[in-house]
């Protein structure tokens, strides 16, 4: 009888366990009411929120069947299949959304490849690659014609049919573009030339680039938090750091790729789902881009090749959010050179680690405005039926907001760097337009990162000299800079609402060490 009981209540599908958590994640009703709205007991619905880890990691993994009652754990044998297939499945959505044609055999082809590369013994057979096909919900079908040349002509039919017919189905605020930039987070004007003429294809330069993407909505009022993908798994930077400014992924070359592009499309649409929101973005089709099966956000490819016109975030978004980034770059170097206390033989290094790369370019698309946003989407042809279609074409000066401090900022550091002084701010600020963040991944890259998954290192010494660990401050350390911030706040000319910044800084200080402490009983006492 117990035995039958605990199948009971074991046999709750996923998609089940994630619209329960969902439903105690919105707040708005007791605990009781959620257990007689899906007709569970209490201690179920613990055990689901207990497991929620688990459950959440089960449901974001490329093999995620909704219908699936357990999690079960897999023998040997098993294990090496799965990693087969996810690495087999990656391969498949990349060779699709390139438009080659797949067949079984070539499917069978390439997962003997893969088992080679992982070192793992597998023979596929018919009945295999019908339980893959199901399991993926692959489908094959005839693959026609091949893609055509893009001319103004398919710009315009979708700026005129395509677009408008799919924006009249949204809400402005729904509707969300996002694309990838690579960033030499650390470059100074003096290494722009160098580096505009360099490919970085590894070596010392590929190890200051990142990859950073941005996404928001048609009306600006939404940025969704920057995504930014290093090299490095631990950098040294990160140590004893618990909370990073943005969210952080990494790979050997700092590229995104499919399994990270899906991984943040899968967080997207929970958190879409959570907020009742049906959403549309827009993207282009890059081999990273993958497709997987989503709830509440609706994926749109704009026509191949037209991204350099059809794409928001290439109307000035992102170089608007460089021309914040380089600004606040060269106002670090401008204090730490005239806060030097010796100089070697008149030589001056920059420091900036990863971490304050990290914090800066969130800083920088905090500074992005509704305003740019919104231009910059009006420009790509994006404007609701109120809107008269002549406000689809904007000047630069419209799409880009201008930083006025830019122009001194590099005027006073070429006084600083005589040698960057051929180097103008748009060279600067364009220095990695070019840079690759995407690529066709080869069967051997994509084993590498399956490989890479599976070994769990105790520590990452990569990093350079400059990234050095953060020792954590004290209670009396942090409150003590925050009395010295204030007296400098009060003893110069600045707006009055940094007081009070300062002063909700420093109760958040406090309110976290008391959090922090665990409160004393009477019973404390006599354990002593």
């Amino acid at each position: 009888m117990a035995e039958s009981r605990k199948r009971k209540l074991t046999s709750h599908t996923i998609d089940l366990k994630l619209k329960v958590i969902a439903a105690v994640d919105k707040k708005d009703r007791s605990k009781s009411e959620i257990c007689k709205e899906f007709n569970i007991p209490n201690s179920t619905l613990s055990t689901f929120l207990r497991d929620r880890q688990k459950i959440e990691a089960a449901s974001a993994s490329s093999s995620f069947q909704p219908q699936r009652k357990r999690m079960r754990v897999c023998c040997e044998k098993d294990r090496g299949r799965e990693k087969i297939e996810e690495c087999l499945f990656v391969w498949f959505k990349q060779a699709r959304s390139s438009g080659l044609p797949i067949s079984g055999p070539i499917l069978c082809a390439k997962a003997v490849s893969l088992a080679e590369e992982l070192g793992i013994e597998f023979v596929p057979n018919s009945g295999w690659l019908s339980r893959f096909k199901e399991r993926k919900g692959i489908t094959f079908r005839m693959v026609c014609g091949e893609a055509a040349s893009v001319c103004d002509e398919t710009v315009k039919e979708w700026t005129e049919n395509t677009l408008p017919d799919i924006l009249s189905q949204y809400d402005p605020n729904d509707v969300f573009n996002c694309d990838e930039t690579g960033l030499f987070y650390k470059c100074l004007p003096s290494k722009t030339l160098a580096l505009k003429s360099d490919k970085c294809a590894g070596g010392k330069i590929a190890k200051d680039r990142i990859t950073v993407h941005i996404c928001a909505n048609m009306t600006g009022s939404e940025k969704i938090p920057l995504l930014v993908i290093g090299k490095s798994a631990k950098p040294r930077c990160f140590k004893n750091v618990k909370t990073l400014p943005v969210e952080y992924r990494n790979n050997k070359k700092s590229w995104m790729t499919t399994v990270l592009f899906e991984e943040w499309l899968l967080k997207l649409d929970r958190r879409m789902k959570v907020q009742q929101r049906k959403i549309v973005m827009f993207m282009d089709n890059c081999p990273a881009h993958g497709k997987p099966n989503l709830d509440n956000v609706r994926l749109v490819f704009m026509p191949p090749n037209t991204t350099s016109k059809l794409q928001p975030c290439d109307q000035g978004i992102i170089a608007n959010f460089k021309h914040y980034y380089r600004s606040l770059v060269l106002r670090r170097l401008l204090i730490q050179f005239e806060s030097r206390t010796e100089i070697t033989e008149g030589l001056f290094e920059f420091k900036l680690n990863l971490l304050e790369a990290m914090q800066i370019a969130r800083t920088a698309w905090t500074m992005v405005t509704e305003t740019t946003i919104a231009n910059c989407f009006r420009h790509a042809g994006f404007h609701t039926v109120s809107e008269s279609v002549t406000h689809t074409v904007c000047d630069e000066e419209d799409v880009l907001a201008q930083d006025s401090d830019l122009e001194s900022l590099f005027s006073r550091v070429q006084q600083v760097m005589p040698e960057c002084s051929n180097v103008t701010v748009a060279d600067y600020i364009s220095v990695d337009a070019d840079l690759q963040t995407t690529c066709e991944v080869s069967v051997k890259d994509i084993a590498d990162t399956m490989k890479e998954g599976d070994a769990e290192e105790e520590d990452d010494n990569e990093g350079d000299d400059d990234d050095t660990e953060i020792k954590p401050p004290s209670l009396a350390d942090a409150l003590a800079a925050i009395k010295t911030v204030t007296n400098f706040l009060l003893t110069h000319t600045v707006h009055e609402t940094s007081l009070d910044q300062a002063s909700f800084l420093e109760g958040e200080i406090e309110n976290g060490a008391l959090k922090g402490r665990k409160q004393t009983t009477i019973m404390d006492f006599f354990k002593k």
